[in-house]
């Protein structure tokens, strides 16, 4: 969401008319023998051209240019459209305290719905080298698996209506299972889960970086309803004490990854990555 567009668009919409009308002019005089005239054109194009990159240039670097937030939900959608009904329409109605009391209260209650009616969803994701579960449930947002790149979670959290992820869990001891930490700005993390094991110094230095609680986790037993499970399918160090498995399989509902986070069964059914 761009603030700074509000003020951008007065000063950039009517320079970019003149730019394009002044490109017009300069090819209509560039068929006539009066060179003195193109030049003169070209000579104030210029100037404008110049005028309208720095004003891009300055407004792009001010706080206000771009500010993240998260996707809104059908109901403050639809909300908003019954505010926009009652500002385009008020004219139109004779009664208007009736009119507007009523849309209002109609507008009141899809904000309420939105505030209070979060659906449970969950959804895979995929990037290059792994994947995770997504879930909001109960209105917590988990994210079980942390290879993924940051921007694909990111993304996930957004259109979740959200900026936070109240349960993270990374199933292995190794930084390629925390490289979602890498560069997950604007995101808040609650809780981070982990293998009770030694963990690499390359993850050690994502989660300084981080300021969330941090848990480690035991094999047969459940976490934010999350359940940890002995690493399968490419099992690691499996012959070790379970408290120092350095990598474990997560389940959740009817997904189970196995301790890479590549392959996973649903329902029972094995899905391999490719």
């Amino acid at each position: 969401m761009s603030f700074a567009a509000v003020l951008s668009n007065i000063i950039l919409v009517p320079l970019s008319g003149a730019l394009m009308g002044g490109g017009f002019l300069m090819w209509a005089a560039s068929f006539l023998p009066f060179d003195i005239l193109f030049k003169s054109i070209v000579f104030v194009m210029e100037k404008l051209l110049y005028l309208f990159n720095f004003f891009v240039e300055a407004f792009a670097a001010t706080p206000l240019a771009g500010i993240e937030v998260h996707a809104w939900s059908y109901w403050y959608v639809a909300a908003y459209y019954c505010l926009l009904f009652v500002v385009f329409n008020f004219p139109v109605f004779k009664n208007k305290k009736y009119f507007v009391s009523i849309v209002l209260s109609i507008t009141a209650v899809l904000f309420l719905c939105g505030v209070f009616i979060k659906p449970d969803f969950t959804r895979l994701l995929e990037s290059r080298y792994s994947k995770a579960l997504f879930v909001r449930q109960k209105n917590e947002i988990k994210l079980i698996g942390g290879g993924i790149d940051a921007q694909t979670a990111k993304t996930a959290v957004l259109q979740a209506g959200t900026k936070q992820i109240d349960c993270l869990f990374i199933n292995s001891v190794y930084k390629s299972s925390a490289y979602v930490l890498k560069d997950l700005q604007g995101i808040k993390i609650k809780n981070i889960y982990l293998p009770d094991a030694e963990l690499s110094e390359g993850t050690k230095e994502l989660l300084n970086n981080i300021p969330a609680q941090i848990h480690t986790v035991q094999t047969g037993k459940q976490y934010c309803g999350v359940d940890i499970q002995i690493p399968w399918y490419g099992q690691y160090n499996i012959s070790a004490p379970k408290k120092e498995y350095k990598s474990l399989s997560l389940a959740h509902g009817q997904y189970s990854f196995s301790a890479d986070m590549k392959s996973y069964k649903k329902d029972g059914e094995l899905f391999l990555y490719n």
